[in-house]
This record gives C-alpha cells, sequence and structure tokens, in this order.
C-alpha cells in the first residue's frame, strides 16, 4: 500500500465536502505521491471528442404505467434522503473512529493492504482469498445496523488516495501504450492495455469483491 497512515487527524475525508461525495475521485485532486508519473493530467493535450446527434434520438412507446416507473425507479427526493442518511452514517464512523484492532478503521485499512499484496488474478467471485478470520472482521464492520458499503471512501483517506494514485498512473499508462503502439492492430493495443493495467487494478478490485462478498447474504 502506498499510504500507510493511520493517524486519526490526517487520516480523515471531510465528509461536509460535497465534493466526497461524489462517485469518482479526480486524479487532479491529489497533490503529493510517492509515484513519480508525468506532468498532471490537466497538463496533456485533450484527447478526441464523442458527440451525438440528438435528432436522431427515438421514442419507444411502452404500455408501462407511470406507477410501475415509479415502483421501478428511485425519485429525486429518494436520492437526496440517500445523500442525507449517508453523511449521517459517515460523519458517525468519523466521530468515534479507532484505530485500535478490530475497529472499521483498521479492519478495513488491513484488508485494503492485503489486496495490495495480493499478486493472483482474481479466479472466482465465489471464493476469498482472504483468510476466515479476516472474512468475518469484514463482514462484522460493514454490517452494523446499516450496511456501512463504500464509506470508506469517505472515512479513510489513505485508501482513497492510494486507489486515486493507481487510476492515475493508469491513465498515463493508456496514453503512452496508445503513442507508443499507434500502428499496431487495435486487438494488439486492446490485449497490451489488458496486461498492463491488470496488476495496477487488481488492489481495486479485489477490494471491491471482497466487500461485496461481505454484504451479500445482508441485502
Amino acid at each position: 500500500m502506498l499510504f500507510t497512515s493511520t493517524n486519526k487527524t490526517t487520516d480523515l475525508i471531510d465528509v461536509d465536502d460535497d465534493s466526497s461525495l461524489h462517485s469518482t475521485v479526480t486524479v487532479e485532486d491529489i497533490k503529493t505521491s510517492p509515484l513519480t508519473p508525468p506532468p498532471s493530467i490537466s497538463q496533456c493535450p485533450r484527447g478526441k471528442r464523442v458527440q451525438f446527434d440528438e435528432s436522431l434520438n427515438k421514442i419507444a412507446d411502452s404500455a408501462t404505467t407511470k406507477q410501475h416507473f415509479g415502483d421501478c425507479w428511485y425519485n429525486e427526493q429518494e436520492y437526496k434522503s440517500f445523500k442525507v442518511s449517508v453523511v449521517k452514517v459517515a460523519k458517525k464512523l468519523v466521530k468515534t473512529q479507532s484505530v485500535a484492532v478490530g475497529s472499521y478503521h483498521q479492519v478495513l485499512t488491513h484488508v485494503y493492504d492485503l489486496c495490495c499484496i495480493e499478486k493472483n488474478e482474481i479466479q472466482s467471485d465465489y471464493e476469498s482469498f482472504l483468510d476466515f478470520q479476516n472474512q468475518m472482521d469484514l463482514k462484522m464492520c460493514l454490517i452494523d445496523e446499516n450496511v456501512r458499503l463504500a464509506l470508506d471512501r469517505l472515512t479513510i483517506k489513505s485508501i482513497t488516495m492510494d486507489i486515486s494514485d493507481r487510476r492515475r498512473v493508469m491513465v498515463y499508462k493508456v496514453q503512452d501504450i496508445q503513442k507508443e503502439c499507434v500502428h499496431l492492430p487495435s486487438e494488439v493495443r486492446r490485449e497490451i492495455i489488458h496486461r498492463a493495467l491488470g496488476p495496477l487494478s487488481l488492489a481495486s478490485r479485489l477490494f471491491a469483491l471482497e466487500k461485496a462478498r461481505a454484504v451479500s447474504n445482508f441485502c
């Protein structure tokens, strides 16, 4: 793991910051990093853009009633309610956060460290690489009175920063491969990119899979 600080005052994310609730962390947000990639992405030349011809949009008639849509989709008010609930739980975790053995912070950080150390590619969605005790610790931390899945990105800064750093390096690798292999067939380029990014993304993929597995029986 690239960041291992467990200091409570430096390893917490400000949950009052609305940007912290965004589903992704932009690479420009990271000011310092132990990695040594090229200059920031904001300095890189803009790539190609995609545009859609809105005039070609088609409306499909459906016999589905408005009531059915209401049953299948969340409305704006429900999304706002979810956001308030997430912030409330995250703030509670921040206020009561401890680095003691068995705490939410300690267990999540430890499991992420194990994911970073693991070198073997995912073989099955059903078999965990964690031992039984780590699986049980993770389950107990994520399932409290509510499912606390994905709150680590709001409460454990070291994990968020490491994942962002890895994402940034992957972007640079893709850009480099595209430049160096521009004359190769697209299928070959895709395979080269796949092999280059696999080890960098493995920790995040394992971490997401283990968290999902831990709460799968609860949801």
